[in-house]
């Protein structure tokens, strides 16, 4: 009010209107923003009234939250997608039948009516001005209450779902799991992830929603060395999921290296996040000295805890956790949503042992010394797949090796099929790694699932549920001999002894760790997040 008032004394009556028309327009576009904020959080994923009152060019997205695809077409995209697709306001409602509709002339005409209250009082006396400034403030915030209200009480419960995971997803068992089951669920998933070799399609329809992948040039397996290719591609997420922040209400962080830009959108649009912990950064990172190492794991037990909910694949990561109080957690273990039956058998003839690792492809993995054994028994034959830091390492080992089929990338739906035809799996991690004293591979509940055997190295976690469960073989870490002997008692097995094994490993899956129970928790778990994004509107 003091600028008007000098230019009053100054200048005379003239100037004051078209300085209260401004003064009035700056404030509207204040509370316009102020406004559109309210609405977009109370519907993330439609927006307030009257945003589609205009075309908007959208990227990387299929339109608002588009259902999940059920059918590819050419190109590797699903049917009724199309990159760059553009939004109207048919669209949008068909999409989303839940959005209120267009308040009448929306709210730019109470805002112009606002600023000619504010011209009108400036050319008064200053008491005159000081009413009708208030007049404005108080009118203007009526109107502002009023649109949040209308446009809460009518958004639609949001059920859109961005997944983070710093790899391609190409494949991910645990990621596309999860995807699948929120699909399934009613969720409007996407998934994104990170190629850092260019290798892959950046954008994938898939069954369970579209599948987008950031390219950022990186390295496998670089530790410390990867960390200036980390930040750019957690920028280039960071940009993403702005851009694309009217699609998803809930955001669902696969480890510490996505959890940082996770929280960073939850603090500046109001999401939902979810920290799925499928390794404990601090003790997966390769050359960070023990203080650093120390450090990392403070931060990220400080970060869970802004987090709306943590899932750990194992209860055997509680203790990784320390003192870290989660606002939820939940256990999901690693289990197979796939039926057996399902799988294509079609078994080649082969006496001897049948084994099968698909996995990251690296020495702590225990792979050079299985092929150590592969080669002591040309009678044997190993399914061996994956990629990773020793890809190059283990591949030249395995091509001298005429019993060992090297099948580098394998997807998940192939993989089953590898393990169908195989006797026995193998999880032979080092457990001078500190995560892998932890671990909860895939394998061990595929191999239930399948009812095969498993082999797994002594001290890393999962080896304490194979000896009380009596699933298989625990073995030290890196003794060959020890290796060899456990292969050779699997290889003796009679018919009726691998079909006893098989019946019980089933039923203890079945009763304790089937996907049925696990999806029971992640979809309790949104659903309950979902009623605290948009509570259901109380009766009159």
């Amino acid at each position: 009010m003091t600028l008007p008032q000098e230019g009053y004394l100054n200048f005379g009556p003239w100037p004051l209107p078209a300085a209260g028309v401004l003064a009035g327009l700056l404030a509207a576009g204040g509370d316009r923003w102020l406004w559109r904020r309210g609405a977009r959080r109370s519907c993330p994923s439609g927006g307030p009234p009257g945003q589609h009152r205009h075309q908007h060019w959208v990227r990387g997205m299929p339109g608002v939250a588009r259902p999940p695809a059920t059918s590819r077409s050419e190109g590797g995209a699903s049917q009724g997608f199309r990159t760059g697709a553009r939004l109207t306001v048919a669209s949008a409602r068909r999409l989303h039948p839940g959005i209120p509709p267009v308040l009448p002339g929306g709210p730019g005409w109470v805002y112009a009516v606002c600023a000619l209250f504010a011209a009108g009082g400036f050319v008064k006396e200053p008491g005159a001005t000081l009413q009708w400034t208030l007049a404005y403030l108080f009118l203007g915030g009526a109107v502002d209450l009023a649109a949040r209200a209308v446009t809460r009480a009518a958004a639609p419960r949001t059920k859109g779902v961005v997944i983070l995971r710093s790899n391609p997803v190409a494949p991910d068992p645990r990621v596309e799991r999860v995807a699948r089951t929120l699909a399934r669920g009613g969720f409007k998933v996407t998934v994104v992830g990170w190629d850092r070799e260019g290798a892959f399609p950046e954008l994938e329809g898939t069954p369970f929603g579209i599948l987008v992948r950031l390219r950022t040039p990186g390295r496998y397996g670089g530790g410390t060395r990867n960390l200036p290719a980390l930040l750019r591609w957690q920028l280039h997420l960071v940009y993403w999921l702005l851009f694309h922040r009217r699609y998803y209400s809930m955001i669902h962080a696969c480890d510490f290296d996505t959890l940082v830009p996770a929280l960073l959108v939850k603090l500046l649009l109001g999401k939902r996040v979810v920290y799925d912990i499928f390794d404990w950064c601090a003790d997966t990172v390769r050359g960070l000295p023990g203080f650093l190492r120390r450090c990392l794991a403070r931060v990220d037990r400080w970060l869970l805890g802004w987090a709306d909910a943590v899932i750990l694949a194992d209860d055997n990561r509680l203790p990784q956790l320390g003192k870290a109080r989660p606002r939820r957690l939940e256990i999901v273990y690693n289990s197979p949503d796939w039926d057996p039956k399902d799988v294509i058998r079609g078994l080649p003839p082969w006496r001897g042992l049948r084994l099968a690792y698909i996995g990251l492809l690296q020495a702590d993995r225990g792979l050079l010394e299985l092929l150590e054994v592969m080669r002591r028994h040309p009678e044997w034959e190993l399914d061996l797949g994956g990629f990773g830091a020793e890809e190059y390492l283990i591949r030249k080992a395995a091509a001298a090796l005429p019993n060992v089929r090297f099948r580098g990338r394998v997807p998940h739906h192939r993989c089953m099929e590898v393990y169908v035809r195989a006797d026995v799996l193998l999880a032979t991690y080092d457990p001078s790694v500190p995560n892998y004293r932890y671990s909860s591979p895939n394998k061990l509940f595929e191999a239930m699932r399948l009812g095969k055997p498993i082999v797994v190295a002594e001290g890393t976690g999962i080896d304490r549920r194979v000896k009380a469960w009596e699933l298989g073989y625990v073995v030290p870490y890196g003794d060959t001999d020890s290796l060899e002997t456990a292969l050779q008692d699997a290889a003796g097995w009679t018919g009726e002894e691998r079909r006893a094994f098989a019946v019980r490993a089933r039923r203890i899956y079945d009763e304790h760790f089937s996907w049925r129970i696990m999806s029971q928790r992640l979809l309790g778990l949104y659903d309950d997040m979902l009623t605290s994004i948009a509570p259901p509107t109380s009766s009159p």
